[in-house]
């Protein structure tokens, strides 16, 4: 620990006692002391030597999970108060973007109380079909995360199973997928254990997932399904060219998803994959300098063995964004910028927060989602062959109206890259006439911190809007012109908010406001339960 907290936690803890109306009698007016503890949310036992942080002000909580700010100006001056605590083993929310959010605190004269939760604990045994523990099998735990705008399983862990088959992951509260990947297993390079993913994913339950309890001890054993490999000889046609290590997926007519180890071969320019026979569609990347290169391939695996396939690659196409600015309402400083003092800059693409979804991607592929890059003033996105969903994540005081490619309306309609295609460029017509809603969130009457959404009506590359409401329950947002319904919570909801079903349940609960160009609309909410969405 640094001198100076030191220093901050003994003088917390010699003045705790001396404390009167919240103010020590040594500390200036308008100045008070912060204290509180830390605690188990399940057992209530003091959590010691938690890292608590108070605005930009850090401490650790003592043997008895005691902690002290002393001298902090409340918000009653001019200042908000926000704190976490945090541990590892622990998690600050059970929601995971919650975890690393400060939250706000509308009294700090009284003594705090922050609860930590602590981590789950998923384990299991993977075993052949007799019973028979495997050893040294790759395990991968997947955690359903991101933002409010997109919920995605990402995977959080990866390790290998013991002599007895065993494995284990220590994980915060939340949901999961466990995948046994496929792999070669054994002497008998031959023998392949084949994917097992649990929950399994289905069509009509989407990508599937177990929720994990703060505390909880959840098991997962996992038969293993084996069978036999036949090895693929994989040629480059372009083998003098240097490149970095080669990454080869093969889709299943079944739809399965294989990530294949490719090890390369003795002649030069070659690699050899295992795979079990069966017609497959080879996806395969690697990369070449500063450029990504693909290559896709179809080929039916033999018992008897496959003749070799020879990926030809291509540089992936450089989609081109360009910003065009709406003149006839972005010409002139909107009412509300004039009077709130904006000063609105020109924008770039990179202004708007822009990505690439891939559409049905699986949850191995590492390019599912491709970020914009830039060279110079150029900004473009590489993207191999496939249908995307262009979003965006709103672009302070400018928004889009327009998003086209080629002929395609990317406010409603996917993003389709086909194979050796040139790019075309992706156009974004922006204007600067946005709008604001204010408002309210209230508990039992009264003004309350909380999260609020804002769900447009209209088509756009923003599918949602949250905004994070004061401890006075007071939010402000700059908004396109548009209808939008409202909803609030006292946290945030820890469900996929582009769910039909949920969504529908939202605006159902939700109030609606109108928002005008230049216009400041004004929209007072009440905390919904986030049990009565289901």
């Amino acid at each position: 620990m640094y001198g100076w907290q030191v220093a901050a936690l003994i003088c917390g803890l010699a003045c705790s006692t001396q404390r009167v109306s919240g103010q020590t009698p040594s500390a200036p007016a308008g100045l008070v002391e912060v204290t509180g503890r830390v605690v188990n949310a399940l057992t209530g036992a003091a959590i010691p030597r938690a890292l608590v942080t108070l605005n930009s002000r850090t401490v650790l909580s003592d043997a008895e999970g005691n902690f002290s700010f002393p001298q902090f100006q409340p918000n009653a001056s001019g200042v908000q108060a926000y704190v976490l605590a945090q541990k590892p083993g622990f998690a600050a929310a059970l929601n995971p973007l919650e975890s690393m959010a400060q939250q706000a605190v509308a009294d700090v004269t009284a003594p705090l109380e922050l609860k930590l939760y602590p981590d789950g604990l998923i384990s299991g045994r993977v075993t052949n079909a007799r019973g028979e523990p495997l050893s040294k099998l790759q395990v991968t735990v997947f955690r359903e995360s991101g933002d409010d705008t997109q919920t995605r399983m990402q995977p959080v862990g990866l390790t290998m199973t013991d002599f007895h088959g065993e494995y284990r992951f220590d994980q915060p509260p939340g949901h999961y997928a466990v995948l046994l990947r496929y792999t070669s297993h054994g002497d008998d390079p031959e023998e392949v254990v084949l994917p097992v993913r649990f929950p399994e994913q289905s069509e009509s339950s989407g990508a599937g997932s177990f929720p994990l309890s703060p505390g909880e001890q959840r098991t997962v054993d996992i038969q293993a399904k084996t069978g036999f490999a036949v090895p693929v000889t994989l040629k480059m046609d372009d083998s003098g060219e240097r490149f970095g290590g080669l990454r080869v997926q093969a889709q299943a007519g079944s739809g399965s998803s294989l990530s294949l180890d490719a090890q390369a071969s003795r002649s030069h320019g070659e690699y050899r994959v295992d795979l079990p026979p069966g017609v497959y569609s080879l996806h395969a990347a690697r990369q070449v300098r500063d450029r990504r290169m693909e290559a896709e391939s179809r080929v039916t695996v033999l018992e008897h063995g496959t003749a070799p396939v020879t990926l030809h690659f291509a540089e992936l196409p450089l989609l081109p964004v360009q910003v065009v600015l709406d003149t006839s309402a972005s010409g002139s400083t909107s009412g509300l910028q004039a009077t709130q003092g904006i000063t609105v800059q020109t924008p770039t693409p990179a202004t708007f927060n822009l990505r690439l979804q891939k559409i049905a991607a699986a949850e191995e592929d590492e390019f599912s989602e491709i970020g914009l890059s830039s060279t110079g003033n150029s900004f473009f996105f590489e993207a191999g062959p496939g249908r995307y969903q262009l979003l965006s994540q709103g672009g302070g005081n400018w928004f889009i109206e327009r998003a086209s490619y080629g002929a395609t309306d990317l406010l409603s309609h996917p993003l389709a890259v086909s194979s050796g295609a040139g790019g075309e460029t992706i156009r974004l017509t922006v204007s600067s006439a946005i709008g604001q809603v204010a408002g309210t969130v209230r508990r039992n009457g009264a003004g309350a911190s909380g999260y609020v959404y804002l769900f447009p009506h209209e088509a756009s590359l923003t599918t949602l809007y949250p905004v994070r409401s004061e401890a006075d329950g007071t939010f402000s947002h700059r908004l396109p012109p548009g209808t939008y319904t409202a909803v609030a919570f006292d946290h945030r909801y820890p469900g996929d908010l582009h769910d039909p079903a949920i969504k529908a349940e939202m605006l159902r609960l939700g109030a609606t406001v109108q928002v005008t160009a230049g216009g400041q609309a004004s929209v007072d909410l009440d905390q919904q339960p986030i049990e009565e969405v289901k």
